[in-house]
This record gives structure tokens, C-alpha cells and sequence, in this order.
């Protein structure tokens, strides 16, 4: 790291001052007090200015970059919060607001355990839906107890997932106020509550019957002469 500057007045310039920064970064000691560190304006590639709060000076450092500080959660923590192995899935059921639809695993392949006579099971639209349950990512985690605005005593979807070895309750609850993109979300095999993409969220609210099903082949014209 190389010093820069010692100068209070440099500090907006270069992005490092109390109300002018790029990122800040709260630092707590194991004595329990905090600092804030200021990364600011690049000067080239590998070269970010940088000041400790309580000093005057301001450093380039290449071991801090502010476009790779992101604050959101998902940058810090692993993002993956549910997931079976799609192998040993054998049932799953889908209950929204459309009604609830109860798939079975007949062989090596899916259907509709109520599939009506002339009706054609679309294989790869459950395959795809499968493939985002049994492999849920988390856009941040909320914490570990319930609170009545989640939106979880009347959920928008439930999805009820057996496997070889267990079964679990996934729940789509309410969007979150702050951001209308997230939805809170609960796994039954998790003491955490946390929220998922809208798509995630979307996908399994809005899923109906017809959505499962190959749309019937169209009757060939006959062409007078």
C-alpha cells in the first residue's frame, strides 16, 4: 500500500470522506469498538484509494476493489438454501391459488397423477420446474423467526416434495415491501426464513394445469378443389 495523501481537503476528491464514498466498509475489533473504512475512486487498474475514519490519511491499495465490494447479501454467504438430489425425488405436489396439481414418478419419468384420457403430459415443462425446486438459491436470508406480514399462514404456494428418504414443505409466502422483485420463502427442513427471486417466487404462484399439459395437435385442413 502507498500513501497518498495526509490532507483532510483531499478526501472528497478521491471518494474517501464521511458523505462522499464508493463503498464503506464497518470494521468491528474483538474489543468491540467499530471503524469505518472509506474505499474510494480507482487510480488504475489494481491501485483503489482507501482511509481509515479516524485518519487523515488515504492509501492506494490493490487488495480492495469498490465495483467488488457489493452490499448485498448474496455476495458473502452461499446462496444455495434447498436442495434434494432429483434422483431420489418420487412425488411432488403444487398448490397455488390455480388449484393443486399432484405429480408422480412412474419409472424414470414424471406425469400428472390425474391426466385425463386424450391428454399428453409435458415432460419438460415439470422438468423444468423440478430442476428449480429441488435447487433453491436465496437472494438474502431474513432470520429465524416468523413474523405475521411473511405472509406464511395463507401462502401463495406450497409445494410438498418426497423424496426416497423424506418429505418437505416448501412455502411461497408475501412479497417483500421494500423490494416487490422478493418473495419470503420457508423450507421445512430450515430454521431460517428467507427470500427468493421473484422468478423462483412467479413460477410457482402463477403455474396452472394447462401448463403441464402438450397442446393437442392441430386437426389437418382439407382443401376443396
Amino acid at each position: 500500500n502507498r500513501l497518498v495523501t495526509q490532507t483532510d481537503t483531499s478526501h472528497r476528491r478521491l471518494q474517501v470522506a464521511p458523505d462522499d464514498f464508493n463503498r464503506r466498509l464497518e470494521l468491528t475489533l474483538s474489543n468491540g469498538t467499530t471503524h469505518d473504512l472509506y474505499v474510494g475512486s480507482s487510480a488504475g487498474a489494481g491501485a483503489t484509494h482507501v482511509r481509515l475514519d479516524n485518519q487523515p490519511e488515504v492509501y492506494l491499495t490493490g487488495d480492495l476493489d469498490a465495483y467488488n465490494i457489493n452490499p448485498q447479501a448474496g455476495s458473502w454467504i452461499d446462496t444455495l438454501y434447498f436442495t434434494v438430489p432429483q434422483t431420489a425425488t418420487t412425488k411432488l405436489t403444487l398448490e397455488n391459488s390455480n388449484g393443486a396439481l399432484e405429480f408422480v414418478k412412474d419409472g424414470e419419468n414424471w406425469t400428472l397423477s390425474d391426466l385425463a384420457e386424450g391428454e399428453t403430459f409435458n415432460q419438460n415443462a415439470f422438468t423444468n420446474m423440478l430442476n428449480q425446486i429441488i435447487s433453491v438459491r436465496m437472494t438474502e436470508p431474513i432470520g429465524t423467526e416468523a413474523q405475521a406480514d411473511f405472509g406464511l399462514d395463507a401462502p401463495q404456494a406450497t409445494v410438498t416434495l418426497t423424496t426416497t428418504d423424506e418429505t418437505d414443505t416448501l412455502l411461497v409466502g408475501a412479497k417483500n415491501p421494500a423490494d416487490s422483485d422478493n418473495y419470503v420463502f420457508k423450507a421445512s427442513n430450515s430454521p431460517y426464513y428467507v427470500r427468493i427471486s421473484s422468478f423462483t417466487g412467479d413460477n410457482l404462484i402463477n403455474k396452472t394445469r394447462a401448463d403441464f399439459l402438450e397442446a393437442p395437435a392441430a386437426e389437418p385442413t382439407s382443401e376443396s378443389e
